[in-house]
């Protein structure tokens, strides 16, 4: 997650969002305030405050080098599978000292100019599922019937619980634990009883919000310290954090030209930033030119006429 370290200069970085300038729509990369954004981030990696090989590094290598200690902070969600993920790695280098006892989550970003801090905000689904042309009437109808089930009340307990009578029993709103433990005297996890869920669990949906359920099942999969740090931050950014400003009306619009933007890749383009020597600002200002050969006046046209049109505006 490296962008959303810039939120508080830019606070629609976060959710790579369209912004109102001017009187009209544009893509955040293509707001003059962008120019603060790669600034900093080349001030950022030079300084030595961000890992020198964070460009060729996968995602679990800073997991990995958080747990042995060779850097202070990783940028990373703090839900309870993210801290749960975290914890693992610790565990493996430090053994006589406990994860929750030494961390703390701290905001990802410095407050913004306006005095204010920023939370993200998103629409609620980011990727679809495509099926084949070729798939029959009835195939298809199977296919949906799985998906019912995958998106239904039951398949969450499922997912989460197991089998009522063999995992878990329950009593009004009130689950207990029953299935088996291994050599260290912890559950087994629903994905080794159950392979199946490991492939169908998140096929239709995440059902990232379970874990921030107050449950023995959130307890016993990620931690209760470590989910109890994350419903608490959680909480403590909603009472006082402000969304990030984003019309939702725009961000679900589509046009022809604006469907084209996805081929542009603004991470990549500012980690090519950072990592050079020239200024950084004449190298963003070039690189959005050449966003425009990518269609991105024709996108900023587009979506001003159907907002005007369809009265999207907030």
């Amino acid at each position: 997650m490296l962008l959303p370290i810039a939120t508080g200069t830019f606070a629609n970085l976060s959710n790579s969002s369209w912004v109102k300038e001017d009187g009209k729509y544009i893509p955040y990369y293509a707001s003059e305030r962008m120019y603060d954004v790669v600034q900093q981030m080349r001030e950022l990696f030079t300084e030595g405050a961000i890992d020198p090989d964070f460009a060729i590094m996968q995602t679990n290598d800073g997991i990995d080098k958080f747990g042995q200690g060779k850097v202070g902070a990783i940028s990373i969600q703090a839900t309870p599978n993210a801290l749960k993920n975290l914890n693992n790695s610790w565990d493996k280098y430090n053994k006589d000292v406990k994860f929750e006892d030494v961390i703390a989550i701290i905001p990802e970003s410095w407050v913004s100019p306006d005095g204010k801090r920023y939370r993200y905000q998103a629409i609620t689904f980011w990727s679809e599922s495509y099926f084949s042309s070729q798939v029959d009437d009835k195939k298809m109808e199977r296919i949906l019937h799985i998906y019912d089930y995958l998106l239904s009340d039951e398949f969450m307990t499922d997912r989460f619980y197991g089998m009522e009578g063999k995992d878990y029993t329950k009593q009004g709103d009130t689950y207990t634990i029953t299935r088996d433990k291994n050599e260290e005297g912890e559950f087994v996890s629903i994905g080794s009883l159950y392979p199946s869920f490991n492939m169908f669990g998140s096929l239709a949906a995440w059902y990232q919000w379970m874990e921030f359920t107050e449950s023995e099942a959130v307890d016993i999969a990620y931690g209760a310290e470590l989910a109890r740090m994350s419903r608490e931050e959680l909480k403590h950014r909603v009472e006082n954090y402000e969304p990030v400003p984003t019309n939702f009306k725009v961000e679900l619009l589509h046009t022809p030209a604006k469907a084209k933007l996805s081929a542009i890749n603004v991470a990549e383009d500012i980690i090519r930033i950072m990592l050079a020597k020239e200024d950084p600002v004449a190298m963003w200002k070039e690189t959005v030119r050449g966003y425009d050969n990518k269609g991105l006046q024709k996108a900023i046209e587009e979506v001003n006429e159907a907002v005007q049109a369809r009265g999207l505006d907030n």
